[in-house]
């Protein structure tokens, strides 16, 4: 009723009104036909008047696309399916009973059907109607000829009379285009549901007879028409989809003629757009051929015989064709109207789309509709019957079980769900219709020819011809279009190739995003178009043009334009390149190793192409090549080759590489390539019949190898060809018995390390450097086998290092196979110095970001350099899990891989000829630790460090016999050491530190048993000691002699005043310590259970070798706890009374250090007792010899450390500046232990013991009143020191839990605390308290009774303590533990301190009599006494009433109100002193900030009306009425 009264009003007289006026109401009728249904039909005539008059006004464009909308949403309320409106509204009675309301109830389907709006064919005849009348009509004047003309004149002329008028008008008119094309596009979104793709007929007549679905009695002269019958089969049932069957089922009850237009009216419109954008295309080509006619003769001169021919030819053709001048190609508007209709035609089956976020957003909707209090209620009843048996009867099951459940979803969000629903069908049919044609056309695939619907030679007269057959109403049935529906659609994707390739960058945007969405319904045809697009950009598609699209490049980089530029030819490679970089496309040319071979030819030549583009788009261009490549980067893997084919094309790729990287030098070094092997003669072995070889062998390819193009490549392409090196050569050249390929890789890798210096490039060569010697080591099996190691694989330690080296090799032969790389030009390259600087010179130019120095810099590479870079260094060594330990790396420049890298090479070469390589390494790295200032001055000192570690971690494995490590470590790394660690800078420690647990990772201590020694050495010579300054000095001095300049320390050293002179030698001191903590964690790494004898846990999975025969078991055993047992008594014995004597060491690094050491031999030497203790056990049946008992435990350094870091309060001995320097030593070996001990050992043995010097260093002694006069540089010594011990405390208190099972511990802690609490110095109790109040905090659900009660009579104590400091902070923590007592509890305390506190009050005194004489003197200490003790429980009781009030801050218990009015009297200054009275105001006030205010009149409910007045005697403001 509402549309019958609308649609007179709406559609009356428009043309009487303004714009503005019909524009509203043309919007108002699109919004009310909507979906309206079919009381439309009623006002069609009315309706189409409307939109006839909305789409004739040219002039006002507003009007128009409004007259658009409506023509969309009257189609498409006629042929759509969707819901009723009306009946999705909500329901206010129940259908069965009219009397019963049925507000709330939820949503059902079960006897409540939705009513949906299905066509029918009346309707259906209505939307073919207004699509012929406003857009088959407006398709038919692109052409020039009208319908009417087609009638009247006859289909001959009228083809004459379209030929008449592309040749007099040399025009097109453009805004007619455009509206023609709008009015399309508008039209599909409305129809786009119902229309079919027509049946084959190629495929019907070769296929087999088609039998017909539609109705039996089809008129003769109708059945032979392309379109008349149904597109179903029975031959092809099993490829219908359902949303396809619908709509055929739909539209049957739609005329004959309806039917056949809306089952061929898909394939026409995918022709008619195909054709439109090859007229852009063509005429885009045109174009430039018309502005490239004026050539003259000496630019043509640079092109050869064969270009200028084929350009004056195509100039001619051009001009004969006499193309419009208003160009179609040339608006952008209509390129993008047609990039939007092949959207639609390819990739929409229903008029709605983005089901997908529809169903995100109904989710959302469900979920605020949703009755959650509802849900909940019926939740409830649900368990309670189901709880009383009642939930199995069916008649009573009406809670949470189907539709008569309690699930509270409205009516209309559960229609809109099923309308969801419906749309994700016709979504999936967008998917499933284009396979089924493409399984069709597999089927009959022999019988049928493809037609092709793209071609770049198309005219304005073709165009019309198009027209014509398509929509042509009286023409022959031998000119309708006989093609198939692929055909065309795939005819559209070559028209966005086309597209992509525009000279205008927004229709080429455009045509992109489509043609990548495009691709996930017709995926299959990437694959036939990827050898098109890499042909266009290696500039092989001269007899190409228009092939998938896209213009033949290698024609375009002849033709400039105008300006003497290729413009179109940048256009054209933006446009392929973009195509290129879809991941669709990726993933196809990642398929064969032939793709992948056209790929890198193409991108490692693409200077040629840069070169031949104008100037502004050459950077643009290096963009446009680098998103091909990083989506190739981002999507690599390595492609197993099965057949001999591709195993061919493989080496060629190969080849083509080497040549690329050595091209440059050809000419300085003909030798270079003297042995290499063509890739045009390893090509021409391929097999010549296919067609992708003979491109390879074309007269147009550059040859590969024998003629190499010597123009010299861009840095950029040299660097994309050494990435392509590095990730196509794998074990297979190294172990080919052919070594050509693997000795021109391994001399290309060599020259480039050597020539290179110092550029991206030859990062690049050592990456490649570093995956030929990972792979040649991989086979070698040697490269993991450290000692330890050898000893698993069961190699006896009495034979010789060659007859071992040779077992364990043919053990790891027997895993990776019998072929071993060939080496030996490794080894000789190795063998020369000049090589081996020049590789330690690549490790040093890393090409990564600085940001220690100036602010820091970022890298300003390219686009892509940086990812190239970070590839090449991936692949300097196999990932490690070093360290494998919570002791993390301790420098983040110090790179180990690079020691990976030089540790593999010296391995692979052989144990005699690493002893040259070794020298010249550990030679280079002595300069560069010495090097002098500069930018890589860091890098060149921290490669040093990892040339040791690399070259240490060879060392020991080679040399496995125990003179053999004497020898190495005291002829060739010792000495090393002596000159290079005095050179480093403290800055640059952390590297050596990382590079010394590298070397010795994993390795038994026997190994660098000597290397502790000298460690030990030399902190036994430089550190500075409290005992024998003299003595210290002395050693100092004779060190002065020496010729290491860092380690030269000035006699001002051993006077703590003269730091400047002693700066140097605390450093050198400070890199001793360092090192030395390194090697205890690698030691703690040994003390592992069954670490010295197997391999690591985490190598069985990398290296499954199986276990021989273990002899000796017993001695295998033993042997590494001997070992183990015989570095400890060097470190406890030597190393560790001097650390001791360094305690008040006056460095702060070396203090932090010794820290360090004395935490690490606590640790590890209590891992090691338990460790021996495990082992000897479980060889002895269980029993330890009471002799290894006494030796495991005799010698116990953390009790020696214990002991003397407890004594530094009462040393006598110390100075004061020692003293405090000592303190802060054993502060920083407290954080070592709270942060990396365990909580059950070093808590319970070193944090307890040390927690009373911790309490007793707070105590500040030199204070304003401090006697004589005091530096000011104690004075911050002792504030440091006293700040660094809260903070210890405070981590100790809140960081340590005690939950390990000891509760003895938390006894000790809280005995501890207690007896600080009693401390003269208030700065101690004040921290006690603190410490108390966290650590209660931590335990409160730990404690037991009595050491709760121990808790609170600990606060109540320092309740009453003199200074204000203490007892607030007393009082603070007595409010934590009373908000975790029991209610009960609290209240009995109440009561008791509330009676203590009334009568605590201080007494008014009594007057005295004048007239009495007192017979004697007052006794005044008892009065004193008296009076103190008052105070005291008057402070002790108010303090504990406010502690009690301020742990309830959002409830009022009933013993609030009671302690509110106890404390209210010590409010007054007559009663209390100012602390208390201060207090108490602060507590009342706290009480009214958090109760007086909203909810007052609840917790009001708990006083009485004396209470309410004591309270407000001390919240409310005095006044003067008071």
């Amino acid at each position: 009723p509402g549309l019958n009264s609308l649609v007179p009003v709406l559609t009356k007289d428009l043309e009487h009104h303004s714009s503005k006026t019909v524009i509203y109401r043309l919007r108002c009728l699109a919004g009310a036909v909507k979906s309206a249904g079919k009381s439309i039909l009623k006002h069609k005539e009315a309706i189409k008047s409307a939109i006839k008059y909305a789409l004739s006004a040219h002039n006002d464009k507003h009007v128009f696309k409004t007259g658009c909308k409506l023509l969309r949403h009257t189609i498409s309320s006629q042929c759509g399916v969707y819901p009723v409106d009306s009946d999705a509204s909500p329901r206010f009675r129940d259908p069965e009973n009219a009397d019963q309301y049925s507000l709330g109830r939820s949503a059902q389907l079960h006897k409540d059907s939705i009513l949906w709006h299905i066509p029918s064919g009346e309707q259906i005849d209505f939307a073919v109607e207004l699509i012929r009348i406003f857009t088959f009509e407006g398709l038919r004047k692109l052409g020039g000829i009208s319908n009417d003309d087609f009638e009247e004149i006859g289909f001959d002329q009228a083809e004459g009379s379209i030929r008449d008028t592309a040749k007099a008008n040399h025009s097109v008119d453009i805004p007619q285009w455009r509206r023609s094309l709008r009015v399309l596009r508008y039209s599909l979104r409305g129809c786009v549901g119902i229309l079919l793709d027509a049946k084959d007929n190629n495929l019907a007549r070769n296929h087999g007879p088609q039998t017909s679905e539609v109705d039996d009695s089809l008129s003769t002269s109708q059945e032979h028409l392309p379109f008349a019958s149904s597109i179903f089969s029975e031959d092809d049932k099993d490829d219908w989809d359902p949303n396809e069957r619908a709509v055929e089922n739909l539209i049957r009850s739609a005329s004959k003629e309806t039917q056949n237009t809306l089952r061929s009216m898909r394939v026409k419109l995918c022709t008619v757009v195909a054709s439109m954008m090859s007229l852009i295309s063509s005429e885009s080509d045109d174009n430039l051929l018309n502005a490239d006619s004026e050539l003259t003769d000496v630019e043509l001169q640079q092109y050869s015989e064969e270009g200028k021919k084929t350009a004056e030819m195509k100039k001619k053709e051009s001009l004969d064709r006499q193309t419009p001048t208003n160009s179609v190609s040339s608006d952008a508007k209509i390129c993008k109207e047609l990039t939007e209709i092949s959207l639609i035609l390819l990739t929409r089956r229903g008029v709605s789309f983005r089901c997908q976020d529809a169903k995100s957003i109904w989710s959302a909707q469900k979920q605020i509709l949703t009755d959650y209090v509802l849900t909940a209620e019926s939740g409830y009843l649900a368990s309670a019957l189901q709880r009383a048996g009642a939930y199995s009867d069916n008649d009573n099951a009406f809670y949470k079980d189907g539709e008569n459940g309690g699930k509270t979803l409205p009516r209309r969000l559960l229609v809109a769900r099923i309308d969801l629903f419906h749309q994700s069908l016709q979504r999936h049919a967008s998917f499933e219709v284009p396979r089924m044609l493409r399984r069709r056309r597999g089927r009959a695939q022999q019988q049928c020819n493809r037609k092709k619907m793209f071609t770049m030679e198309t005219s304005i007269h073709d165009f019309g011809t198009v027209l014509k057959n398509s929509f042509g109403v009286s023409l022959p049935m031998e000119t309708m279009i006989d093609s198939s529906s692929l055909d065309a659609y795939e005819g559209m994707i070559d028209g966005l190739f086309s597209m992509s390739c525009h000279t205008n960058a927004r229709v080429r945007s455009s045509a992109l995003g489509v043609v990548d969405y495009a691709l996930t319904r017709f995926g299959w045809v990437v694959r036939e178009r990827v050898p098109r697009l890499l042909s266009a950009i290696s500039l092989q598609d001269e007899d190409k043009k228009g092939d998938s699209g896209i213009p033949s490049c290698a024609q375009l980089s002849r033709q400039v334009d105008a300006q003497g530029k290729r413009k179109r030819f940048a256009e054209v490679l933006k446009g392929v390149c973009s195509i290129l970089a879809i991941p669709r496309i990726i993933k196809e040319l990642m398929s064969s190793e032939r793709n992948r071979l056209s790929l890198t030819q193409s991108l490692c030549g693409t200077q040629v192409l840069i070169s031949l583009l104008p100037d502004e788009d050459m950077q643009k261009m290096v963009h446009y090549f680098q998103g091909i490549f990083s989506q190739f980067r981002s999507k690599f893997y390595s492609l197993p080759r099965i057949t001999t084919e591709e195993q061919r094309v493989h080496e060629s790729c190969i080849l083509f590489l080497l040549d690329k990287l050595l091209a440059d030098d050809v000419e300085k070094k003909p030798g270079l390539l003297t042995n290499a092997q063509p890739i045009t003669s390893l090509i021409s072995t391929m097999d010549n019949n296919t067609e992708d070889v003979k491109a390879e062998n074309a007269p147009g390819k550059k040859a590969s190898s024998g003629n190499v193009d010597t123009s010299l490549l861009h840095w950029r392409n040299r660097l994309l060809t050494g990435w392509f090196l590095i990730n196509s050569v794998d074990e297979h050249y190294l172990y080919h018995e052919d070594p050509k390929i693997a000795s021109r890789v391994w001399t290309t890798c060599f020259h480039l390390i050597e020539n290179e210096t110092g550029q991206p490039l030859q990062r690049v060569a050592l990456g490649l450097f570093g995956r030929l010697v990972v792979l040649s080591l991989a086979q070698e099996g040697s490269f993991y086998l450290s000692h330890g190691m050898r000893k698993y694989c069961g190699v006896d330690q009495r034979q010789n290092s060659s007859q071992k080296d040779q077992e364990v090799s043919d053990s790891a032969l027997q895993m990776y196979g019998e072929k071993k790389a060939d080496v030996s030009i490794l080894r000789e390259q190795l063998a020369d110095a000049s090589f081996c600087r020049s590789l330690v010179m690549a490790l040093v130019f890393d090409h990564k970001e600085d940001s220690s120095i100036g602010g820091g810099h970022h890298p300003q590479w390219s686009a892509g350099i940086e990812e190239i870079l970070r590839d090449a260094t991936s692949n300097l060594a196999p990932r490690t899990l070093f360290p494998f330990q919570r002791i993390s790396r301790s420098s983040n420049v110090f790179k180990v891989q690079h020691s990976q890298l030089v540790q593999a090479m010296l391995l692979i070469i052989g144990k005699e000829s690493a002893q040259a390589s070794i020298t010249h390494l550990l030679d280079i790295a002595k300069e560069l630790a010495s090097s002098p200032p500069s930018e890589d001055q860091r890098n060149q000192q921290c490669t040093s460090a990892e040339i040791f570690g690399g070259v240490c971690r060879a060392i020991l494995q080679y040399n496995s016999d125990f003179p053999e490590l004497i020898s190495a470590w005291n002829d060739i790394l010792l000495p090393f050491l002596d000159d290079v660690i005095p050179k480093i800078p403290i800055s640059l420690t952390g590297a050596f530190f990382d590079a010394f647990r590298y070397g010795i990772h994993h390795f038994p201590p026997s190994t660098f048993h000597s290397l502790t020694n000298w460690l030990i050495e030399k902190i036994e010579k430089t550190l500075w000691q409290h005992e024998g300054q003299k003595q210290g000095a002395d050693n100092m001095v004779t060190e002065k002699s020496s010729p290491e300049p860092s380690e030269s320390i000035k006699k001002g050293e051993t006077s703590l005043s003269s730091a400047s002179g002693s700066n140097d030698g605390f450093a050198t001191q400070s890199k001793w310590l360092l090192i030395a903590s390194a090697i205890l964690i690698e030691l703690d790494a040994e003390a592992d259970l069954g670490a010295a004898v197997q391999f690591p846990w985490y190598t069985h999975a990398l290296h499954p070798m199986e276990a021989k025969q273990k002899k000796n078991e017993e001695n295998q055993v033993l042997f590494p706890v001997e070992e183990l047992n015989q570095s400890w008594n060097i470190i406890n014995n030597r190393l560790l009374p001097c650390l001791l004597k360094a305690l008040g060491h006056p460095y702060e690094k070396c203090r932090e250090h010794i820290a360090g050491c004395l935490f690490r031999i606590c640790y590890c030497h209590r891992k090691c007792v338990n460790t021996s203790k495990a082992l000897l056990k479980s060889q002895i049946n269980g029993s330890l010899s009471s002799k290894e008992d006494r030796r495991s435990t005799n010698q116990d350094p953390g009790s020696i450390i214990i002991d003397k870091l407890c004594s530094i309060g009462s040393a006598r001995e110390y100075s004061f500046e020692e003293q405090h320097h000592a303190l802060i030593t054993a502060r920083k070996f407290i954080v070592y232990c709270i942060h990396l001990g365990d909580s059950k050992h070093e808590y319970s043995e070193f944090v307890i013991p040390l927690l009373p010097i911790s309490f007793e260093s707070v105590n500040v002694t030199m204070g304003d009143s401090s006697e004589g006069e005091v530096s000011a540089a104690n004075r911050v010594l002792e504030a440091e020191v006293v700040k660094g011990f809260r903070y210890s405390l405070a981590d100790v208190s809140s960081s340590c839990v005690i939950t390990y099972g000891l509760d003895n511990d938390m006894t000790k802690v809280l005995k501890v605390v207690d007896k600080m609490s009693s401390n003269t110095s208030w700065q101690v109790r004040q921290a006690a308290t603190h410490f108390l109040r966290c650590f209660q905090g931590g335990h409160k659900f730990l404690f037991s009774p009595e050491q709760t009660e121990i808790v609170t009579t600990t606060v109540a104590k320092l309740l009453s303590d003199e200074r204000r400091e203490v007892s607030s902070a007393a009082m603070a923590a007595l409010t934590g533990i009373l908000a975790a007592t029991p209610p009960y509890s609290v209240n009995e305390l109440v009561k008791t301190y509330v009676t203590i506190a009334n009568k605590s009050k201080i007494k008014r005194k009594k007057k005295k009599d004048p007239t009495k004489v007192a017979k004697s003197p007052p006794a005044g200490n008892i009065i004193s006494q008296k009076e103190r003790e008052r105070a005291r429980q008057q402070q002790t009781s108010v303090f504990f009433l406010c502690a009690a009030i301020l742990a309830n801050p959002y409830d009022t218990p009933s013993y609030v109100p009671e302690a509110l009015a106890a404390i209210s009297k010590h409010s007054f200054e007559k009663s209390a002193p100012l602390a208390v009275r201060e207090t108490v105001k602060m507590c009342c006030g706290e009480f009214k900030r958090t109760h007086m205010s909203d909810n007052w009149e609840v917790h009001r409910k708990q006083f009485s009306q004396e209470q309410l007045e004591a309270l407000e005697d001390v919240v409310s403001t005095p006044h003067y009425y008071a």
